[in-house]
């Protein structure tokens, strides 16, 4: 699964934007600054439920830090102007990323989805629904990244 991970987060933070470090939120969804705010987050079967990583396996060629709800609070509560001391901490960011759980193609057993999120500031937020496949040499690349709908904040 970390290939899968490593393959949409390289698509989007790393090649896209030239992240030079990867912020990622572990915790439940209710808690996420960003996928928080899609119904069913109170569902028993929620399928958007948020999955960190395993960093070592991740492999991004980046530092990546891992943050749980506790890490966030004491951050935005030692910081008055909140997300500029976000980007003083975490410089060269993209903000907070947020991942789901990998979701394995049924069909096709050499593709997968996820959706990765990232809250950047009090009004910047995004999602995308990332389609994710192997090649023949069996390394995983994106295929898609499909922007998602968020309500507004």
């Amino acid at each position: 699964m970390a290939a899968i991970q490593r393959a949409a987060l390289t698509t989007l933070f790393v090649e896209r934007e030239g992240a030079r470090q990867l912020v990622i939120y572990l915790g439940a969804r209710r808690d996420a600054l960003t996928l928080g705010v899609l119904p069913g987050v109170d569902d028993a079967s929620d399928s958007l439920a948020l999955s960190a990583p395993d960093v070592t396996a991740l492999r991004m060629g980046i530092p990546v830090t891992v943050l749980g709800v506790a890490e966030l609070d004491a951050h935005f509560r030692a910081h008055a102007d909140a997300w500029a001391g976000w980007f003083d901490t975490y410089a060269g960011s993209s903000g907070l990323v947020e991942l789901t759980a990998v979701k394995r193609d049924e069909a096709d057993r050499n593709a997968a989805t996820l959706i990765v999120a990232r809250a950047c500031g009090e009004h910047c937020r995004s999602a995308w629904r990332v389609t994710v496949a192997r090649d023949a040499t069996r390394s995983w690349h994106t295929r898609a990244t499909d922007p998602l709908r968020l309500p507004r904040s």
